[in-house]
């Protein structure tokens, strides 16, 4: 199933711009696939849950097999007995794979005890999803459908990930936390480099689609470093090419349009463009010189020289120029 997958958003989100924090859970839009869907990461305490499994539920270590299984089963029981609910479906997963023959009638009543005790975290889910908390909705049917693989809830779960699969609002939510996780990342930048205020928006995960994007002001692109611009600049070209439909996508163009009429900035992208030129002829002039070609390194430094007489790159180009001789 291409549905979501959920393995290794967000951050992003996406530091992306964020996670999600239920269940210790936290999950993030990282981007859409090649099929148009959203790609959900999600992590428990910092290590990946790979195919979704349940969190909480530590390793049993013995060589018997069903002795390991009835110790499952019975710290499932426990968890059941006090509504722990996923610590019961990480059990039964790690004892169903264990068990042998003689245990199967604990274990499926076991099983039908947490499928009742699943309804409610099923219906929850399916409100989460109807009132747009799409991540949250998603990886509660991943999960479910994981855990309880084989039973009733863990099937209609599965059932609803392929619905969801189809569902366009649940690719545009996706959309939006990406958009805005990248503008989050642009605020956090203009922040880091001149003290602004940053954004004091909500981790992505938890806010309807549609929320506005930090505010950005063209005059703060103007404060930035010919680099810090251009970086700016890629992610404002990026959010308005592959997210025009979206608040931050809206915001990213409108921006675009104040840099190109603002004299300024363009000097600085223009310099930064320099600065790249500069940086590659460096670079292989380098190569030139290790490799005994010092006439060809020579031209390349002294064209450094003279498209960027001072500065930072400037100097290493002194540098190499002096250590070829003239």
């Amino acid at each position: 199933m291409r549905l979501l997958v959920m393995l290794a958003v967000v951050s992003c989100l996406l530091a992306l711009a964020g996670g999600l924090a239920a269940q210790n859970i936290r999950t993030g839009v990282t981007g859409l696939g090649p099929n148009g869907n959203p790609i959900i990461t999600p992590s428990v305490s910092g290590a990946s849950m790979g195919d979704g499994a349940a969190p909480g539920s530590e390793e049993i270590r013995e060589e018997n097999p069903a002795v390991a299984a009835k110790r499952y089963m019975d710290r499932a029981g426990g968890a059941l007995a006090k509504n722990n609910f996923w610590q019961a479906a990480a059990d039964l997963r790690m004892a169903k794979n264990l068990a042998d023959p003689t245990q199967y009638s604990t274990l499926t009543q076991l099983y039908a005890t947490l499928n009742q005790q699943a309804l409610p975290v099923l219906e929850q889910a399916d409100k989460d999803y109807q009132e747009g908390r799409y991540q949250l909705a998603l990886e509660t049917y991943q999960k479910l459908a994981v855990n309880l693989g084989g039973t009733a809830i863990g099937d209609k779960s599965r059932e609803k990930l392929t619905l969801a699969e189809k569902d366009p609002a649940v690719r545009a939510a996706a959309q939006e936390v990406q958009a805005k996780s990248l503008m989050d990342g642009l605020a956090a930048m203009l922040s880091r480099s001149r003290k602004l205020p940053a954004s004091t928006s909500a981790p992505a995960a938890s806010q309807p689609a549609g929320l506005a994007p930090p505010a950005i002001q063209a005059q703060q692109l103007a404060l930035l470093s010919p680099d810090q611009a251009s970086q700016a600049y890629g992610t404002l070209q990026t959010v308005a090419k592959q997210y025009g439909s979206t608040a931050a996508g809206q915001q990213a163009a409108a921006l675009l349009e104040q840099v190109q009429a603002d004299p300024a900035l363009k000097a600085k992208l223009e310099q930064a463009r320099q600065n790249d030129d500069a940086r590659q002829k460096l670079a292989l002039a380098q190569n030139y010189r290790q490799a005994g070609m010092k006439d060809k390194a020579r031209e390349l430094l002294r064209d450094i020289l003279k498209t960027a007489p001072k500065g930072e790159l400037a100097d290493k180009a002194q540098a190499e120029l002096d250590a070829i001789g003239r």
